[in-house]
């Protein structure tokens, strides 16, 4: 499946391939009610969310405490697996990658924070 078209934020600037786009991101987390755990309900922590991010922009999600922000970096970084919605990153869609490919494309990866204070 292709992406749905772009469109440019700005009057007046091409229209280029966006770096990261999302498309009807959900995210939802099953609830265990009750003594054994029925219920089938379930908590909404993302609900459609899409957007555009082109290169040199910069994106800031604001909202209140448990709002769904940490989610979709989550679902982003494919730390979490999205219920439904589809995300690309440089035109590709990352849903069809697996964890090493993902990694080697996107250059994300844990940092050891007691490596960034050493000196070399």
């Amino acid at each position: 499946m292709t992406p749905p078209e772009y469109t440019p934020s700005r009057a007046g600037e091409a229209a280029a391939e966006p770096l990261l786009r999302v498309d009807g991101l959900v995210k939802q987390f099953p609830v265990q009610a009750g003594l054994f755990g029925r219920g089938g309900k379930v908590v909404h922590a993302v609900d459609g969310v899409s957007f555009d991010l082109g290169r040199r922009e910069t994106l800031a999600l604001v909202g209140e405490s448990g709002c769904g922000k940490s989610t979709v970096g989550r679902l982003v970084l494919r730390l979490l697996e999205p219920t439904r919605g589809r995300i690309w990153f440089e035109g590709t869609d990352i849903g069809s990658l697996d964890g090493p490919g993902l990694r080697a494309r996107s250059g994300a990866g844990c940092r050891s924070s007691s490596r960034i204070l050493t000196r070399r």
